[in-house]
């Protein structure tokens, strides 16, 4: 922190001392003294008043202004502090999808005296994700408004709502898996399913000082418009989006890219509609910027696990719920054009338990590891063996594959061998 006022004390009483001793009598000025007790209670109630002053006059600057003083300094530019939200879907967006195994219409699940029923799934109902290790918090929706599962009818689609604001209550594609609706006829044997089809992921926390101080120092430069900050900031700023990079001249001269990293591994179309439309109201006349998802490289893998000593059944499937919950946060946390490090995969493995000796075989520690991309012609996604890791480029975002896998194969396979 910068000293504006350094600390008076000291200097006071001493100043005082000499002024006393050049225009005064009073000569019992050693401490322990009356005057020189009185002299210091009171130069030391000065000397707080000067730091006092100081940290007030210091919360004038953007950055050291915290809480009500930099929220006055951001209304000045005409910027407020970005408060949480939470996530909520409409019916009309699709994408909280209620169905019946093995593609069977919802009269099929409810038949009442033989008769195949309708029924209606009432607002409030709660869709929840699936706890992957023991002691780990459920996401909760509830919906909205009523659905209506009409007997003939294979799909419905709900309106839901995150019951907690902030970024907790993101999911990724296919996270909202259960529900506790049981009024239908075949409920005992859970064949009323749901799945959220994209990312539900607009939530934001409260707003940071940090990144308000952020935006206040580049309001001016972004207020400009048509320029990289304007476009970032516009990007930024949008709920949803944790990182951008952009492309400059990504198609030509007047052309531009702007690659959003979600807060979830699969940027939706949700987030990619908002941040579009925030930097088309910032960029320059003529010019386009389309704003775009990564090209996401899935990867599937499989490994097992040397260990020190045998544990119990329990125990092992909880280290190996524990080593895929770590493989996961690895993967999903690789930025935009980062590498997949094989090395990195077997140190992050090692590290959740002591009692993991090695994965694999020496010639072989990852027993398979594939990516899934898209060919040459973009026309459909094949898979490829990766053993050595794979280096993302040209804008592409490495995550844990989940499209290709949506009949309930965990496409991060771990097995304890030894």
């Amino acid at each position: 922190m910068v000293d504006i006022f350094e600390d008076k004390y000291n200097s006071l009483v001493s100043d005082a001392l000499r002024e006393l001793r050049t225009y005064t009598d009073i000569n019992q000025l050693a401490p322990g003294g009356k005057a020189r007790t009185l002299l210091e209670i009171i130069n030391r109630e000065l000397g707080s008043a000067y730091t006092t002053f100081q940290n007030e006059h210091l919360q004038t600057f953007v950055r050291y202004a915290t809480g009500q003083n930099l929220e006055l300094i951001g209304e000045l530019l005409g910027l407020t502090k970005n408060q949480a939200t939470r996530n909520e879907i409409t019916e009309a967006d699709n994408i909280q999808k209620f169905y019946v195994s093995n593609n069977g219409n919802f009269g099929s699940i409810n038949e009442i005296n033989g008769v195949p029923t309708s029924f209606t799934i009432p607002a409030g109902t709660e869709v929840y994700t699936k706890s992957r290790s023991a002691g780990e918090q459920l996401i909760v929706y509830r919906l909205v408004d009523d659905v209506v599962c009409n007997a003939v009818a294979t799909v419905a689609y709900g309106a839901v709502r995150a019951v907690e604001y902030g970024v907790n209550s993101n999911v990724g594609p296919g996270s909202l898996v259960l529900h506790d609706y049981e009024l239908y006829a075949d409920y005992l044997n859970n064949s009323l399913k749901t799945t959220n089809i994209e990312s539900i992921a607009t939530a934001t926390d409260s707003e940071t000082n940090e990144s308000y101080r952020y935006r206040i120092i580049n309001q001016t430069l972004a207020s400009e418009a048509a320029n990289a900050t304007a476009i970032r900031m516009a990007c930024l700023t949008t709920p949803g989006v944790a990182d951008v990079l952009l492309d400059e001249f990504s198609q030509g001269i007047g052309s531009g890219r702007a690659y959003i990293k979600g807060v979830t591994p699969v940027v939706s179309e949700a987030v990619i509609a908002a941040t579009q439309l925030n930097v088309t109201k910032v960029r320059a006349f003529g010019n386009s910027i389309e704003a775009k998802a990564p090209n996401t490289v899935g990867v599937e893998m499989v490994l097992g696990l040397n260990l020190f000593k045998r544990m119990t059944a329990v125990e092992e499937a909880d280290l190996v719920n524990r080593t895929r919950d770590t493989l996961y946060q690895y993967i999903n946390s690789l930025d935009i054009n980062e590498a997949l490090d094989v090395d990195m995969i077997i140190r992050k493995v090692l590290s959740v338990d002591s009692n993991i000796k090695s994965i694999g075989t020496p010639l072989r520690p990852i027993e398979n590891l594939y990516v899934w991309k898209y060919s040459a012609a973009e026309d459909n996604r094949v898979r490829r063996e990766a053993l050595s890791g794979y280096v993302a480029k040209n804008f592409e975002r490495i995550i844990v594959e989940y499209t290709i896998m949506m009949d309930g194969v965990d496409p991060i396979r771990v097995r304890v061998l030894s």
